[in-house]
């Protein structure tokens, strides 16, 4: 049942039509003229049947389509080939059955030896044998002869069937290659339409993580405009604080040199109260020489002396004063500009250290959720994806086999 499955219906037509005659040639009058006549029509049968099975096979044979269209081809020439063999086979069988009689009717005819009837019977018998022979010769001549045009077509049939395979074949790469590329391409779209459906969701959360990330740096980008306004602010302070230090320096300089000039004008002063007492000295002498008769002068004199020395002991103690003070306040000016500085100097450093500290802990806040997230997306997508490589890897070995026949 397996093998007669194997052919296809016109295959066991033409069998069947063959084994009939052939049975039909074997039980019905078999004799010289049959074993002539019956290999030939039993040959012309088979070689009818192979060019009706290449036709056929031909005749539906689509070249945009060979996929489809190899079945068909591949019945057609199962018909031309097993319709050759059952020719083939039928003339075999009659030809032997005809070359076992012809040596059963000779050795009967050697055992007979009769006279005169007999001898001539036997005469009549060779001839009657050479002329089957020389009849078997020349279909035996026919038979080859048609058997060479058979080869020479079988030939050329099967260079032009391998002409056809050849060609087949690279359509069929072709086409396997194409269909590769299609089912690729269909795998594509199916990944990125479920990459898109599944991982939609954790992009966007991923964008939106990413654009507060960019907000974020935005806003300390303002806090780093903010601090580094408030730094030229401070900058601009600190160059004002020094300018002013730098005249309160000056004014010192210039307290100073008042203070040289007050020295000499004190030691000026002293030296003319030194000169003065001289003088009053001297006055006093010749007012004592004078005697008594100028009183009145020696109490101007007392009077002047006494407030020349009153306005000098003011002078002094009014620029002691003034140094003293201007000393005390450029002291008082240092200490608040030293310490004014030093607040600023640590307060800044602390805003620093502060805005060191918070924008290292929301980045590193940042950088880990930003890694968790890519983490749990990379072992979605292996868990989720591995049966698509597999199944990629099974179409890429397949097309390699493909193209490997």
């Amino acid at each position: 049942m397996a093998i007669t499955a194997s052919f296809s219906t016109l295959s066991l037509v033409m069998i069947s039509l063959v084994m009939a005659l052939t049975l039909l040639f074997h039980l019905r009058g078999f004799n010289a003229q049959t074993a002539s006549n019956a290999p030939t029509i039993l040959t012309s049968l088979g070689i009818f049947g192979t060019f009706l099975g290449v036709a056929l096979g031909l005749l539906d044979f689509n070249t945009t389509d060979i996929q489809a269209s190899v079945p068909d081809l591949i019945d057609g020439l199962k018909t031309a080939f097993w319709s050759s063999i059952a020719g083939l086979a039928g003339a075999l069988s009659i030809k032997l059955r005809y070359l076992i009689e012809l040596r059963r009717d000779r050795a009967s005819r050697e055992q007979i030896r009769m006279a005169t009837v007999d001898d001539l019977a036997q005469l009549l018998a060779q001839i009657r044998d050479r002329l089957e022979d020389a009849n078997a010769e020349r279909h035996e001549a026919e038979l080859l002869g048609e058997m060479k045009a058979l080869r020479q077509e079988s030939q050329q049939q099967l260079a032009h069937l391998n002409q056809q395979m050849g060609h087949y074949q690279q359509q069929m790469v072709e086409a396997n290659t194409r269909a590769l590329v299609g089912a690729l391409e269909t795998v594509m779209r199916d990944f990125n339409t479920r990459i898109n459906e599944q991982y939609g969701e954790n992009f966007r959360h991923l964008n939106e993580a990413v654009g507060e990330m960019l907000r974020w740096q935005q806003a300390y980008q303002q806090q780093l405009d903010t601090l580094i306004q408030q730094q030229q602010i401070t900058g601009a302070i600190m160059e004002e604080a020094t300018r002013s230090h730098e005249r309160v320096v000056e004014q010192t300089r210039v307290f100073s040199t008042v203070s040289e000039a007050l020295e000499g004008m004190l030691a000026g002063l002293e030296t003319q109260s030194k000169g003065l007492e001289g003088y009053l000295s001297a006055l006093s002498s010749l007012v004592s020489s004078a005697g008594e008769g100028l009183p009145q002068l020696e109490g101007r004199f007392d009077v002047l002396t006494r407030q020349l020395h009153s306005s000098i002991t003011t002078g002094h103690e009014q620029v002691q004063g003034l140094l003293e003070s201007s000393s005390e306040q450029f002291s008082r000016a240092q200490e608040a500009l030293n310490t004014q500085v030093e607040r600023i100097l640590s307060r800044n450093e602390a805003q620093l250290e502060r805005l060191d500290q918070s924008m290292e802990q929301e980045l590193n806040r940042a950088l880990q959720g930003f890694g968790y997230q890519l983490t749990a997306l990379s072992e979605k997508f292996v868990s989720d994806y591995a049966p698509l490589t597999e199944r990629l890897r099974e179409l890429v070995a397949l097309a390699q086999e493909t193209e490997a026949r």
